[in-house]
């Protein structure tokens, strides 16, 4: 059987998770990248919440003012490249835009991190308040983990910072 290395971003993370959860045998080392701890309290918090990328079309236009102003919090200021970058995406998923982070909110991974076998880097920007006040409870609970903070890196840190997140990739990997 062969094995193979995982990384995973943000919702991806949750995804690549699942995989080292589903596929133990499989996963050589797994890399985390600002991956949410998502607990039957984090679930509670998220349901009360309007789904981040939720929107009605409107002839104004004023939908993408929405998105550009729902998700302006999570990306680094004076970086709009940044933001425009995820209003596009976010416009050519259409009606399927929510459904990541409908996913998300409705996974749990209580009882699951004993079955990750493999070495787990957990990378996590400092400016991502979603996931960042979580990651060392994450890290706790994953056996055989190791963290890397990355000062500055918010939600978009892949793209915001791809020379310092590729450094710490690589000598992980």
């Amino acid at each position: 059987m062969e094995k193979f290395s995982l990384v995973g971003h943000h919702t991806g993370a949750v995804i690549a998770f699942e995989m080292a959860v589903s596929y133990p045998k499989r996963i050589d080392k797994l890399v985390l990248s600002n991956c949410p701890y998502i607990d039957e309290q984090k679930q509670k918090v998220m349901k009360r919440r309007h789904p981040l990328d939720k929107i009605e079309l409107e002839e104004d236009g004023g939908h993408i003012l929405e998105l550009w102003n729902g998700r302006k919090s999570f990306y680094p200021k004076h970086r709009p490249d940044l933001l425009t970058r995820f209003v596009v995406d976010a416009l050519k998923s259409g009606r399927f835009g929510v459904e990541g982070h409908r996913a998300v909110r409705e996974y749990n991974m209580e009882g699951k991190f004993e079955k990750i076998k493999c070495p787990t880097l957990l990378i996590c920007g400092t400016d991502d308040p979603f996931v960042y006040p979580d990651l060392k409870r994450l890290a706790k609970n994953i056996p055989n983990s190791q963290v890397r903070e990355i000062k500055g890196g918010a939600v978009a840190m892949m793209d915001q910072m791809p020379k310092q997140v590729a450094r710490v990739l690589v000598d992980f990997l």
